[in-house]
């Protein structure tokens, strides 16, 4: 009998559920990642299918079929800049493998990296994408059976660095800046050298996701829950007990959702201090969640099933005031600002407005489709601020956190 996600919540929830419906179906085997570039667009990958929506995930089309390869990691950068990795093993005398990471930009697909291993060599399984901006992005493999290893960029792709053989972070990664991350190999490590070496944190917790989002604050979770910190990972506390997670993803450090087996759902939209059980039409297992921000969420798994929370997602809802918007928000970057915003709109030409955490705009710029944008956010408090488009408010909201 299947286990049900989080059968007992420690923060108890006092908020309204959310209500999650079913969009559609991609593909009808398990899909392993979602991840969407803004409310419109996205991806999602099963084992030998990588399938594209432009519509919220109401209709998917196939954007490659890989055959005799296994799917690995998924990295969306942006609505133009997506990468995929994907692995072969085959044995002979010895075990062999090929690992290609593939880049799709502005709708051409190219190689950036590939490894071919044998002779002796144990097999490398690519894993996940970690990515701290669209520059530096780390990638985690499992060289079976001993210890895991990654290659990483620093240029957006054009060229990956090989990490050491028996570099921990075979799960899951995070980073908050170039140098220090934290990840997740059943124990909790961490790094302060770009992930050449790691050193433990914890004992073996089945740690297998994580997401950190500063140096001291960030979420891990476990086969067993959910753990939060405060410390930098110094210390780890029990905040969702209960087997059967599979994903988690916060959008920003207040809203967050896990999902898992049995079509459950979790979701918080205070920073952890309580997490409500979620409704859904569906039971079936669900292995990946994406949140754009706190109104666009999305969880896929067995069947292809994908399903949406929000209004939106409401059969036969359409969202016609946004649709029809021409002028929006594209991009903004880096997340985890330093002080300095970049900012990409689509459609014509109009106003980008940088609004604190009360909703009181602090910094604006006129931007256009045909220019990247740069707003200055030095002498602003640290803290998380929101993006968007006054003449379109509900339109491609951005959450940034500035350091």
């Amino acid at each position: 009998m299947k286990s049900v996600l989080f059968g007992i919540v420690v923060a108890v929830a006092v908020s309204f559920a959310s209500q999650w419906y079913v969009l559609s179906h991609a593909g009808d085997t398990t899909l392993k990642e979602i991840q969407f570039a803004d409310s419109l667009r996205g991806w999602a990958a099963a084992n030998r299918c990588l399938f594209e929506t432009t519509d919220r995930g109401r209709t998917w089309s196939v954007e490659r079929s890989i055959a005799d390869t296994e799917f690995g990691g998924l990295a969306v950068i942006d609505s133009g800049h997506v990468f995929v990795s994907y692995w072969i093993m085959y044995y002979d005398h010895y075990t062999w493998y090929y690992v290609w990471i593939d880049e799709r930009f502005q709708g051409s697909w190219q190689n950036r990296y590939f490894e071919h291993r044998g002779n002796g060599y144990f097999a490398l399984q690519a894993c996940r994408f970690s990515v701290l901006d669209s520059l530096h992005l780390w990638h985690l493999g499992w060289w079976s059976p001993y210890a895991s290893v990654a290659v990483r960029t620093t240029d957006g792709g054009d060229t990956w660095l090989p990490g050491s053989m028996f570099t921990k972070a075979y799960y899951d990664a995070s980073f908050t800046d170039t140098l220090t991350g934290w990840a997740a190999w059943d124990v909790i490590g961490k790094t302060t050298n770009a992930g050449d070496s790691w050193y433990v944190l914890t004992s073996d917790v089945g740690a297998r996701r994580i997401q950190m989002f500063d140096s001291l604050s960030g979420w891990v979770m476990t086969t067993s829950g959910l753990l939060h910190t405060m410390d930098g990972g110094v210390s780890w506390d029990t905040v969702v007990a209960e087997s059967g997670p599979k994903a988690m993803r916060f959008c920003n450090p207040r809203h967050g959702v896990a999902v898992g087996l049995g079509g459950a759902i979790l979701h918080t939209t205070d920073a952890g201090a309580t997490w409500q059980h979620d409704t859904t039409e569906s039971s079936l297992d669900l292995y990946a969640v994406w949140m754009v921000d706190s109104a666009h969420a999305w969880a896929a798994g067995d069947s292809g099933v994908v399903l949406g929370m929000g209004d939106w997602a409401i059969p036969g809802i359409e969202e016609p005031q946004r649709l029809s918007c021409r002028f929006q928000l594209a991009r903004a970057w880096p997340n985890r600002c330093r002080g300095t915003l970049w900012a990409q709109c689509r459609g014509g030409t109009g106003s980008v407005v940088v609004y604190d955490g009360c909703g009181r705009p602090v910094r604006g710029v006129e931007c256009s489709s045909a220019k990247v944008q740069k707003i200055d956010l030095r002498g602003l408090p640290v803290g998380v601020y929101f993006v968007r488009v006054p003449s379109s408010p509900s339109a491609g909201v951005r959450f940034v956190l500035l350091r």
